[in-house]
């Protein structure tokens, strides 16, 4: 993990079976890169979740950037824990609403509108769990979230979402956390507005190593 003490450094993040699907971001000053890391610190899993993205890091302008270590994060996660569950939280609601604003092909899906949303249609997990995903709705997993079983295996679209009718099992990437699987109303893509009220069971979590690259 990184804390950018001076400049500018974007951030590309991608799915790897999302074909030719890119997202930007820059972060500044006072800002951290790689605080991801902090839900993979003693990781256990053998694999890592299909929606997993990955990063490119590149520094626009003339960086200075302090290096914060893995024991650092260590004595930081001892101290307190709840700071894994609050990064936990940013990181797969930030991903979500990536996912989100590609379907309904809008930028206006916000965090704030997000976590209003989540209480109507969130679904967090503790322990693996068989779901239904609904006919005439799409099921969004979230990137810290293990898919185990998709039926019938052709609901899995080359977007990586589940296509309703489906049945799909799912468990926690890591007991530390909570997962995400979203539910969204077919024929709402493109439809203008905020998060719909019809959406149906999410939930959010996500991690993975983070090697810096300037």
């Amino acid at each position: 993990m990184w804390f950018v003490k001076k400049g500018v450094c974007k951030i590309t993040e991608w799915v790897p079976n999302q074909v030719n699907r890119h997202h930007e971001r820059h972060v500044g000053e006072g800002e951290f890169i790689g605080e991801r890391n902090i839900l993979k610190y003693r990781w256990k899993g053998k694999q890592l979740p299909l929606m997993w993205p990955r990063r490119r890091y590149e520094t626009t302008t003339y960086c200075e950037m302090v290096e914060i270590k893995e024991e650092v994060i260590g004595e930081l996660l001892k101290a307190e824990p709840l700071i894994y569950t609050l990064i936990n939280n940013e990181i797969q609601a930030n991903r979500l609403i990536i996912e989100l604003r590609h379907i309904r092909k809008q930028q206006d899906i916000v965090a704030d509108s997000f976590w209003n949303t989540f209480p109507r249609c969130g679904k967090s997990l503790a322990k693996a769990e068989k779901l239904k995903v609904p006919e005439g709705r799409i099921g969004i997993v979230g990137c810290w979230t293990q898919i185990t079983l998709v039926a019938p295996r052709a609901a899995l679209d080359k977007d990586l979402y589940i296509r309703g009718p489906a049945t799909l099992w799912v468990e926690p990437a890591d007991p530390r956390g909570a997962d995400g699987l979203t539910h969204w109303p077919e024929n709402a893509i493109g439809a203008p507005g905020v998060l719909e009220t019809k959406l149906k069971g999410v939930t959010i979590i996500a991690a993975d190593p983070m090697k810096f690259m300037g």
